[in-house]
């Protein structure tokens, strides 16, 4: 399932929103991806996992006393605590007043 919402997803957007990154040459374009994805996980992804693994799971165990019942609890707060990570376009639009 995963892999077909990413296909789809990249199909979209380089078929429909023709960005500018396929005309890229590769020695700009790798340096760039390499870039973007340490600055996506240090600023997105690493904080949201300390906030989980070092806080969230050793009170989810204290609380509930099950391994098991600790596991699925963090396992469901990933996606909670990363809803509103960059690139998701989870913030609401604004409505701009006619003129």
């Amino acid at each position: 399932m995963i892999v077909v919402v990413l296909t789809l997803e990249a199909a979209f957007q380089i078929l429909l929103l023709e960005p500018e990154i396929i005309t890229l040459p590769p020695s700009q374009l790798l340096p760039g991806a390499a870039v973007t994805f340490v600055l996506y996980l240090a600023g997105a992804v690493l904080p949201a996992m300390v906030f989980i693994y070092a806080i969230l799971v050793p009170r989810y165990l204290k609380l509930t006393g099950s391994t098991t019942t600790t596991v699925l609890l963090g396992g469901l707060a990933t996606p909670a605590s990363t809803s509103g990570t960059p690139g998701q376009c989870s913030a609401p639009r604004v409505q701009q007043p006619y003129p």
